[in-house]
């Protein structure tokens, strides 16, 4: 199971700094869930005080992955989803899709991913009606879907004014 920690991995730290680097990154990525917003990587080290760590090192790599994998099954979602490139993309960094399709996440399309679970980790720290991501479109049902193929085959009712409609959707009242 990869969930982005190795086993026996030696990051190269004393337990207790690991920890508490991994509370101030939880701390900083909740602050900017809770904003609606997100954190640079470098923004994100910066904010980490317990560590030195480098925006692109592999220990940050799996700081995140176990604060991600933590909170997923937590069911909270991927948290990390905040943790952005500053330039390019502006999206999370190919960790974060190799940590979800290792979680059982379909990674094929990598931007749905990211919008579902930003949304999840936004509703989580935000409350369940403050996503700012549209909502998801509705599914005709089996009814709706014939109706609007009898449509497209010109098999509608006609009338011949407002009145005539009228009469015939009140017809039976």
């Amino acid at each position: 199971m990869d969930r982005m920690k190795r086993e026996n991995y030696d990051h190269g730290f004393p337990e207790s700094a690991w920890e508490a680097a991994k509370a101030e990154a939880r701390s900083s990525m909740i602050a900017a869930a809770s904003r609606q917003g997100f954190v640079t990587y470098s923004g994100l080290v910066a904010q980490i005080e317990s560590l030195e760590l480098a925006p692109q090192s592999t220990q940050l790599g799996h700081l995140l992955g176990e604060i991600s994998t933590a909170e997923h099954d937590a069911g909270r979602g991927m948290l990390t989803v905040v943790v952005v490139h500053k330039h390019g993309d502006h999206m999370p960094g190919p960790g974060f899709f190799r940590l979800a399709r290792s979680l059982g996440y379909e990674v094929q399309d990598r931007e749905t991913l990211w919008l579902e679970q930003l949304e999840k980790v936004h509703r989580t720290w935000c409350g369940a009606d403050e996503s700012p991501l549209p909502p998801k479109p509705l599914v005709p049902n089996a009814e709706t879907i014939a109706a609007m193929q009898e449509a497209r085959a010109g098999k509608l009712v006609r009338f011949d004014d407002v009145q005539a409609l009228l009469e015939d959707l009140h017809e039976g009242d």
